[in-house]
């Protein structure tokens, strides 16, 4: 970040992106045009299946938006009293035009994560209904579903005093486990290694292969579709974080119902592919 222009580049493999003043443009791009061979700056439009549109707009049109700001909502109202309802939000100048950016991840989320797993799923997308949350009600989850072996924590619990679902380890009466030796801690590197070949040579999923998975073991098709949807809303789509944090808690221990909630977060992007984020 170059403090002095206000600039800030941002890389990722080959693609660079730079925001800055049109006028610092060429020389900030000078200096790393003579060290690496660039292609000419150009308007960003897309940039890793984010594509920006800029706008011209009203301020009033952003009413709902900036209504719900905390300046809104302060303790107490003028007259001292405890404030029960939200401040409504005017503007000093109602006829005031701002510029603003649109974040559009729609033609990503379409390709990479409804398409696939609806070929993984083996149904097509015309047989997604309409979802107005990314949740189901967790009430109905079976009890237990996220806890660990829930009976032999509760004879643990009992034994030694301690909290159900936690590990403790007790210090005075158990010996550390020795360090590793060099040899064992080679072994440990080759073992990552190879996991990690067989990672990048990992078949892509295949068509109507489905969700289930063993337990202890990886479903890999459910986190396939986790992290295409996890990126898009890392970078413009921050409603979907919440509901992939959670299933991606349990990608070792998928069940039926989890395969219900993915069922559900992909129907909410679906019926939302045309929400995006503005600045």
């Amino acid at each position: 970040m170059k403090t002095k222009e206000n600039a800030t580049l941002m890389i990722y493999v080959d693609d660079f992106k730079m925001a800055c003043a049109d006028a610092d443009k060429d020389r900030l791009w000078a200096p790393l045009r003579q060290l690496i061979r660039l292609s000419e700056p150009q308007l960003a439009d897309r940039y890793l299946g984010c594509y920006t549109h800029k706008f011209k707009a009203k301020l009033t049109e952003f009413a709902p938006l900036l209504s719900t700001l905390p300046a809104q909502w302060s303790r107490k109202t003028a007259d001292g009293e405890k404030r029960a309802v939200v401040e409504p939000w005017k503007p000093a100048d109602p006829h005031k035009i701002v510029d603003g950016l649109c974040y559009d991840m729609s033609q990503y989320l379409k390709a990479n994560v409804i398409d696939k797993y609806c070929s993984i799923a083996g149904i097509t997308s015309a047989s997604l209904k309409f979802a107005p949350t990314p949740f189901l009600d967790e009430s109905k989850d079976e009890k237990g579903m996220y806890e660990k072996d829930a009976p032999a924590a509760q004879r643990q619990s009992e034994s030694s005093g301690t909290v159900p679902g936690h590990w403790y380890v007790d210090l005075q009466n158990e010996e550390l486990p020795p360090a590793p030796t060099k040899s064992q801690r080679k072994q440990v590197e080759r073992a990552a290694h190879r996991a990690a070949a067989a990672g990048k040579n990992k078949k892509p999923p295949l068509p109507g292969s489905g969700f289930t998975a063993a337990e202890g073991e990886l479903c890999r098709n459910a986190a396939c579709v986790c992290m295409a949807a996890l990126y898009a809303g890392r970078l413009a789509r921050f409603d979907l974080l919440r509901a992939i944090q959670r299933l991606a808690e349990s990608f070792h221990k998928w069940t039926k119902r989890h395969s219900q909630k993915l069922h559900r977060l992909v129907e909410y992007i679906n019926s939302h592919l045309t929400c995006n984020t503005v600045s």
